[in-house]
């Protein structure tokens, strides 16, 4: 099966419904979300309504999200982020809520899909960022007690592979806010047969999602990063 991996879709519904189209035109039959499908953007509900319409094959919490239910900003070092999360927490329907809540105590283990998963990683699975320029003996010793040869993360919003021993580390980059200099969506393609995945990016109106943000009351600054992709 080929299972498109999408995080960090951030409230941004022209990226995530860019990421949708392209991923079933590139084959995906299912998807599986790392995290963090509100925040920053001006569509948090519109986004979930696009998830509960898609077949998920799983599911687990950002950073964003857990804050966006349990009402704790404390840790938001940024007023925008603060604010971005705040704004959402108060805008949520009670079908997103419930949507969020369904996936609260999500595993991170999958043993019918032979993979884990993380929004952030083992030792902090909201919070710790996994960076691809670390050492990489930092890197793999955060994966120490994963027994699984196929790891998926999120948070950073950087799109990149690390290989260490027979495990392979991934992380699709960001649906909704890139960070790499690239203003595209990112996502990738896991097959879970031959266990090869491939990265992919998708254009979207950007100037769409930024100017919901603006009109949201949100920082501009969080509009302008979408042109530039950091």
């Amino acid at each position: 099966m080929k299972i498109a991996l999408i995080s960090d879709i951030h409230s941004n519904l022209e990226a995530l419904t860019a990421v949708v189209k392209s991923a079933k035109e590139a084959g995906a039959q299912s998807f599986f979300c790392l995290g963090d499908i509100v925040g920053y953007g001006a569509n948090p509900n519109e986004c979930i309504e696009l998830l509960s319409a898609l077949d998920l094959s799983g599911a687990v919490l950002g950073n964003h999200d857990i804050a966006s239910l349990n009402g704790d900003f404390s840790r938001f070092g940024t007023e925008h982020g603060a604010h971005a999360i705040k704004w959402t927490a108060d805008n949520l329907k009670p079908a997103s809520r419930a949507f969020l809540e369904k996936y609260m105590n999500a595993p991170n283990f999958y043993p019918g899909l032979d993979f884990a998963a993380f929004h952030g990683g083992p030792q902090n699975p909201y919070w710790q960022y996994i960076f691809p320029d670390r050492p990489a003996a930092e890197i793999a010793g955060n994966f120490s007690k994963v027994d699984y040869r196929t790891i998926f993360v999120g948070h950073s919003h950087l799109q990149f592979r690390f290989i260490s021993g027979e495990k392979n580390i991934y992380n699709p980059g960001s649906v909704g806010q890139s960070r790499n200099g690239d203003p595209r969506a990112h996502y990738m393609i896991f097959d879970s047969e031959s266990k090869k995945c491939m990265f992919l990016t998708a254009e979207y109106d950007i100037s769409a999602a930024a100017e919901k943000i603006k009109k949201a009351g949100l920082s501009l600054f969080l509009a302008q990063r979408l042109f530039l992709g950091i």
